[in-house]
């Protein structure tokens, strides 16, 4: 289904959820530990493409999240890794397969696309940007790839898009703004929250407690 505003041609059978998950990635960790009971000190992040929005994403996190690990096998990251430090951010970059990940709790997946060379935490949970990251058979895990938004103001887009879902529509006004500081200004204005993640269906609290019953993360 296609809609045009400001000339620009929306496609609602392509947003599903997965630029939620970019724009607002401290977000859906805040929503997973929500229901796991525990406060996230250090993050994960798998990246190989050196560009500027993986940056911004980077540094964003680093202003919410105490440890952030970037697993890359490109050189840039580690250039990032001193500029940051030269401004009081600090970062680790490494590329160990046999440790980097094993006792990862949270990761990001920005670009990845398997992890089958590295020895990972069997129940950590994965957020995945790339949408298609090939897990190792013996993950037992959270995968996350979508998430659905929601917000207690009234918009005006939904008002002009009344048969449409709202989480798209904010999806929609997202993918219009681009840039990723712009959206993530658009998100905090509007005061936007996760209220759902997907894997291959709707994540349920229960797989969140499982995790917590099974004494996987600390």
């Amino acid at each position: 289904m296609l809609f045009q505003k400001h000339g620009i041609n929306i496609d609602y059978a392509k947003l599903q959820g997965r630029y939620i998950l970019k724009f607002m990635l401290i977000e859906v960790i805040n929503y997973c530990t929500r229901l796991l009971e525990f406060k996230s000190d250090e993050l994960f992040i798998c990246v190989n493409e050196y560009n500027k929005e993986n940056v911004s994403i980077i540094k964003d996190l680093c202003n919410s999240i105490k440890v952030v690990n970037i697993i890359t096998k490109n050189n840039g990251y580690r250039e990032l890794e001193r500029n940051l430090e030269e401004k009081g951010i600090y970062i680790t970059v490494n590329n160990n397969k046999r440790k980097s990940l094993k006792r990862a709790n949270i990761v990001i997946n920005l670009d990845f696309k398997d992890l089958k060379d590295y020895n990972v935490s069997r129940n950590m949970i994965m957020i995945d940007l790339d949408g298609s990251l090939q897990t190792n058979k013996s993950f037992e895990g959270i995968y996350i790839k979508a998430a659905e938004v929601g917000t207690s103001k009234v918009m005006r887009v939904f008002s002009e898009y009344e048969k449409f879902n709202k989480s798209e529509l904010i999806e929609a006004e997202m993918l219009k703004l681009k840039e990723y500081e712009t959206v993530r200004k658009y998100v905090r204005m509007n005061k936007f929250d996760i209220i759902n993640v997907f894997g291959k269906r709707k994540i349920n609290t229960q797989e969140f407690k499982r995790i917590v019953r099974n004494g996987k993360v600390a």
